[in-house]
């Protein structure tokens, strides 16, 4: 899975390099400057990517994206070829992000999403959801848990292959540590992997099953990764700090933290509300 992971970033890079290439190719080094690189940008900004029928521009996001990708191979044109004094992209304004996709699973939502997965016929997939809710752990972190990263008797597991590279302990939830534990009985014999393929050395391939689930639960177009914003949501609501948000789900900065903040503020103005209509009946 992760050389899987590996590939489709290495084929991303490729692409978005493409297009710089296309962009910027017939020009020498020399003359490859900030100013022309951000006439790139805005370009890239105003170019239409849907239709004529439903036009389409490109996100602040993916700008940046672009330009990280131009500014990587002007920084090994800097320090190993010496091609390059300077890396120009360090002096492009970088465009300025919204906070980003942010979607949570109301109560109900989320017990119809747990109904939906006890009826798949991925038996795991239960856990699976059950950990990233009670987490805040990616797919790709459950997938590649083994065994000897989990601590039954505390009820904690280390995660060491992270996006950011650091590992972090996360506690567990009694209830999924129930699961674990009977989860735990049946192992496999070629792998320590939690969540093996039946005879494999690879994890389970989890999402058509998940997707199946979502669509049984009627939740749209609700995605994995969003039982990630989900669990911080619910953080946030019961009074986690930006801070204990940030160490439980391995946020590197407490930037990307922020876009809870205003899940906390309406959480606690519906509380409010709810007890001044209470009170004043």
């Amino acid at each position: 899975m992760l050389q899987r992971k590996r590939a489709h970033a290495s084929q991303k890079q490729r692409q978005l390099l493409r297009w710089w290439k296309s962009q910027l190719g017939a020009r020498s080094l020399a003359h490859l400057t900030a100013a022309i690189i951000a006439q790139r940008r805005d370009k890239l900004l105003s170019e239409n990517i849907g239709t004529a029928e439903t036009p389409r521009q490109r996100t602040a996001a993916t700008a940046n994206r672009y330009l990280a990708a131009l500014s990587k191979a002007c920084s090994v044109a800097v320090r190993e070829w010496r091609w390059l004094r300077e890396n120009p992209v360090t002096r492009v304004r970088k465009e300025q992000e919204g906070p980003g996709r942010v979607v949570y699973l109301a109560a109900e939502e989320k017990d119809a999403l747990i109904r939906a997965c006890g009826k798949s016929p991925l038996q795991e997939l239960s856990l699976i959801v059950m950990l990233a809710l009670t987490t805040g752990m990616r797919r790709g972190e459950i997938l590649a848990l083994r065994w000897p990263d989990i601590d039954l008797a505390r009820g904690s597991i280390v995660i060491h292959k992270t996006r950011n590279r650091e590992r972090r302990a996360v506690p567990i939830m009694p209830a999924v540590l129930a699961l674990l534990g009977k989860h735990s009985q049946v192992r496999h014999l070629q792998t320590d992997l939690v969540f093996a393929a039946a005879g494999k050395t690879r994890a389970i391939r989890s999402e058509r099953a998940f997707r199946n689930a979502v669509r049984d639960a009627r939740l749209g177009n609700f995605r994995f990764h969003d039982l990630r914003h989900t669990a911080a949501s619910y953080l946030a609501m019961n009074g986690a700090t930006t801070a204990d948000i940030a160490t439980l789900l391995g946020y590197k900065t407490l930037a990307m933290v922020k876009r809870y903040a205003h899940v906390s503020d309406q959480h606690t103005g519906a509380v409010i509300e709810r007890i001044t209509n209470k009170s004043s009946t």
